[in-house]
């Protein structure tokens, strides 16, 4: 029939759908968008650290390993599976070749850090009857989204289909056989991972402090941690060290509160001094508070700066020492001090010549603590010292310069992951090159200047919108709440008048009729009165089905009142 609409299609659509179909494998890998990637792997990295790892346990664990080539420490959130009994990843990505032939592995689980060996499964016959049995289990419907496949067929796919999927996209299996058990993970003690012989970086959050010394002989902690970070330290380095271990010494890069929070408690626990440069001394013992941090360089830490308590620390000047004269560093031969200053005056670097080990304090960072990105990523780069606290950056330059010339191949910061390998002397060396100051600032101008008793000097401080821009949101919002609150009272009110209106409480003898006859409504209301009152006794006659309050009820919708004025 003309201009009817059938729903046929013709034989050419047909064998070109077919061809499409065919062109496509029976099986084939998928993969999630990159950003995807990118922002999914710190949420989860984080959440299987913290507390809340019970809410992704069940299909996830972060895996730690070392890499082949680089020697670098790498730590990746992962999808768990069970497979004839063994727990491993199901994965085609870059990293797994570092198992090929076995290899240790560390894994977080349920909370828990596990150490065991791992091992590449990747023939294609044993991977195709794995993903047969996973197929199976889940069902045809839901195998796709479960395993990150895509099934192109209406059917099961055949052996032959699975090992060609397998051998296009290299899907393999890395197993995991778990030995040593390490319960500390998540219940109040950190672990310390090995950055070089004789060196172990401990992560306390965002902050780290290493311990530094073979087991059974001496050691010394460099850097204490935040405030509430003693109980941590001191677990840490008796499983290290052996129970009842102290060290010679604590020796302090530099005395922010985020390196010298706990170095006064355990200072006390273990009757050993702490060791500082003779700059750093005021700002240990009273004296003096550290320059006050500049919200207006931009950044994250800026915005989280203008939070930050400012008061002086104070360890006790019977517990803090200067370091020797020399460059040797107490408790720790093979070993000697820079000094790094810009980030704090007396900040200083720790450096074995032996092997090329630096201990960089704060003196540069291994993370972006710049933009929101780079914080939320925690990828490996080198960068500048944190910007709102470092008040000079001339210095922070020069330092960073020295750095580079000493040609490290191990990089163990204050902040971030440590970084090895043979390019690592390059990288800093570039680092050195492009160093540049933020574009403003209080400190970018002209430095803070500093005598024997702390700050003598500081750059006048430069306008700060946010404050201002804060409290005329706030005084908006407060508005708006006020508005609000008026407007719902009202409509309250007059629901409330309504309501009197059509069921005549106003007849009740309560307070509710005394308050509507202080209203003035009491007089015109008058006249139908007894007409309302007649008609809720009929309503409410004790014959009447049903509950008493559905006469009153029917009556005010069936027969509503007309107002007599």
């Amino acid at each position: 029939m003309p201009g009817a609409r059938s729903n046929e299609r013709p034989p050419g659509c047909v064998r070109q759908h077919l061809l499409t179909r065919e062109k496509r494998p029976a099986v084939e890998r998928i993969r999630p968008p990159e950003a995807i990637i990118k922002v999914g792997n710190p949420i989860f990295d984080w959440l299987l650290r913290s507390r809340l790892h019970g809410l992704v346990d069940e299909h996830f664990m972060l895996v730690r390993f070392r890499g082949r080539k680089t020697g670098r420490s790498y730590t990746l959130p992962v999808g768990r599976r069970t497979i004839d009994g063994r727990l491993g990843v199901l994965t085609n990505s870059p990293w797994r070749v570092n198992f090929r032939g076995g290899a240790p592995v560390e894994v977080i689980l349920e909370g828990e850090l596990q150490r065991g060996r791992a091992e590449l499964v990747e023939d294609p016959e044993a991977m195709a009857r794995i993903y047969a049995n996973l197929i199976e289990e889940y069902g045809h419907e839901q195998a796709g989204r479960r395993l990150g496949i895509r099934i192109n067929v209406d059917r099961m796919p055949t052996h032959e289909e699975l090992v060609d999927a397998i051998e296009r996209s290299r899907l393999s299996f890395v197993a995991i056989d778990l030995g040593e058990e390490d319960n500390s993970f998540g219940h109040a003690v950190a672990d310390a991972e090995v950055v070089a012989p004789g060196v172990a970086r401990l992560a306390l959050g965002v902050v780290n402090a290493y311990l530094v010394g073979e087991a059974g002989g001496p050691w010394v902690l460099v850097d204490a941690g935040t405030p509430g970070s003693a109980e941590r330290i001191q677990a840490e380095a008796q499983k290290r060290f052996g129970s009842g271990a102290r060290p010679e010494a604590i020796v302090l890069t530099h005395g922010h509160a985020d390196h010298s929070g706990s170095a006064a408690e355990l200072s006390g626990l273990w009757g050993v001094p702490v060791y500082a440069h003779r700059s750093e001394l005021p700002f240990l013992t009273g004296l003096s508070a550290y320059p006050p941090p500049d919200p207006t360089v931009g950044g994250p830490l800026a915005l989280l700066s203008r939070f930050m308590p400012r008061r002086a620390i104070d360890l006790g000047e019977e517990r803090v020492r200067e370091l020797p004269a020399g460059t040797e560093v107490p408790g720790m031969p093979g070993w000697r001090w820079i000094h790094t200053p810009g980030h704090t005056p007396g900040h200083v670097c720790l450096w074995r010549d032996g092997d090329h080990v630096l201990l960089a304090g704060d003196a540069l960072a291994t993370v972006d603590a710049d933009s929101f990105s780079g914080m939320l990523r925690r990828r490996r780069k080198i960068s500048r010292p944190a910007t709102p606290v470092t008040p000079d950056w001339g210095a922070a330059e020069r330092s960073v310069r020295e750095i580079a010339a000493l040609r490290a191949r191990v990089l163990a910061p204050g902040h971030g992951e440590p970084m090895e390998g043979p390019t690592l002397a390059t990288e800093l060396a570039a680092f050195a090159e492009s160093f540049a100051a933020p574009e403003h600032g209080r400190y970018v101008g002209e430095p803070a200047r500093f005598d024997e008793r702390g700050v003598a000097w500081l750059p006048p401080a430069p306008p700060d919108p946010v404050p201002k821009a804060a409290a005329v949101l706030g005084m908006a919002l407060l508005a708006a709440t006020v508005a609000w609150l008026a407007a719902v009272r009202r409509r309250g009110q007059r629901r409330t008048l309504n309501l009197f209106d059509r069921v005549g409480f106003a007849e009740r003898e309560s307070g509710w009729r005394r308050r509507w006859d202080s209203w003035g409504w009491g007089s015109w209301a008058r006249p139908w009165r007894a007409t309302f009152w007649r008609r809720a006794t009929n309503s409410w006659s004790t014959t009447a089905p049903g509950p008493r309050r559905n006469g009153l009820r029917n009556m005010a919708r069936a027969s509503p009142i007309r107002r007599v004025r």
